[in-house]
């Protein structure tokens, strides 16, 4: 192991209505996993841009801190009347889903934008997308930008476009419009205090989730590479 992860015990909501321009990341065991088999992603998420938090309950317990889940910041930040007033840019987002999310936020149509980028197997999107994405996010004059299409690409392409957009708060959120537009059914409340997500996951798509299930096990086994600052 090259580095220790670093987590933060800062509030997420506090940091993103007030803090510096940052990148949050909510990690979880596969995300351990990743930062333990991929140098890409540890390199992009212990660089000093970024405020990791712990959305997995056995990396919150390991470090005596709250967990704070990528899904239930999303709902709660852009449900607050803080945001309303903020220019959101969605990766990942249909432009044809602007208003459905405009009625669950409450925020203005005209204040949301998105751009949903071709799916890709490979962990880095090329320069092209890249540049087309800086060029969209500039444009709209975005205030949030909020990147939703899994790790560990989010949390790398972040790091790789941070120094050319200009923005307040960068989130890296996964699934969380998933469950906010009910795309996706979200574990229920009791499975999460248990913090058995991931099986949760296995059951309700296995094949998908299988491997992830796996890596994440594994994950625990790196428990004991993180500190907090």
């Amino acid at each position: 192991m090259l580095n220790k992860l670093v987590f933060t015990k800062k509030n997420p909501l506090i940091e993103a209505k007030f803090g510096k321009k940052k990148i949050f990341n909510f990690l979880n065991l596969y995300s351990l996993w990743l930062f333990n088999n991929n140098k890409l992603f540890q390199k992009s998420i212990n660089s000093k841009n970024n405020l990791n938090f712990p959305d997995g309950k056995p990396v919150a317990k390991k470090l005596k801190i709250l967990q704070e889940r990528g899904p239930s910041f999303t709902r709660n930040f852009l449900q607050d009347d803080f945001a309303r007033d903020k220019k959101h840019f969605f990766i990942g987002l249909e432009i044809s889903e602007i208003e459905r999310l405009s009625k669950v936020t409450k925020i203005p149509k005209k204040k949301i934008w998105a751009y949903n980028p071709p799916f890709i197997k490979e962990m880095e999107f090329s320069n092209k997308e890249k540049i087309k994405m800086i060029q969209k996010i500039n444009n709209f004059k975005t205030d949030y930008l909020w990147i939703c299409v899994g790790n560990p690409k989010q949390e790398i392409l972040a790091n790789q476009i941070f120094n050319s957009i200009k923005v307040n708060k960068i989130f890296n959120v996964g699934a969380a419009l998933d469950f906010l537009l009910k795309r996706k059914k979200e574990c229920p409340n009791i499975l999460q205090n248990m913090g058995v997500e991931s099986v949760y996951l296995g059951i309700t798509n296995p094949k998908r989730a299988f491997k992830k299930i796996k890596k994440s096990f594994i994950g625990l086994k790196y428990l004991k590479g993180i500190k907090l600052e």
